[in-house]
């Protein structure tokens, strides 16, 4: 949600990711975790104009995710929040947004929060908020889903 709050697309669900890795990795020869850049942007017709704009691609959160070799296959060790762009949207989200607004995952189940929804005044967070619980809800009810474009669960 940092991530789309910063690159104003909050309230968009057609965007792609970009990414870059801070070097080139070589098997063996080097530690096994490599630092990734991040872009997200909406997605649009190409046309040649942003082809040759060169600022585009500079609007990368430098060296965002560290990942690293495990078993033949790539996995996220960790997301260096604290000194990049994203810092204070990211601190700002994580004390006033309560991911437990609509359900609760419990020991045993689910539990329901309280909450009135209404579509018509839902904020864009609200919306994301929403379509996460029911994320929560499908999974653990085992639920296939459907796979999207911009999935609304990237937080």
């Amino acid at each position: 949600m940092s991530l789309l709050k910063h690159y104003n697309l909050i309230d968009q669900y057609n965007y792609k990711i970009e990414l870059t890795r801070s070097h080139f990795w070589i098997p063996y020869s080097s530690n096994d975790s490599v630092r990734v850049s991040v872009l997200l942007r909406r997605k649009e017709d190409k046309r040649i104009i942003d082809a040759l704009s060169s600022d585009q691609s500079r609007n990368l959160i430098d060296n965002l995710v560290v990942v690293v070799r495990e078993q033949g296959g790539w996995k996220i060790r960790q997301f260096a929040i604290a000194d990049s762009s994203i810092a204070d949207i990211y601190n700002d989200l994580r004390q006033n947004v309560d991911l437990n607004k609509y359900v609760k995952i419990t020991s045993d189940g689910l539990q329901f929060q309280n909450a009135e929804i209404n579509f018509k005044a839902l904020t864009p967070i609200d919306k994301r908020l929403l379509s996460f619980s029911l994320y929560k809800i499908q999974k653990s009810l085992d639920v296939p889903r459907k796979k999207t474009e911009g999935s609304p669960m990237t937080y």
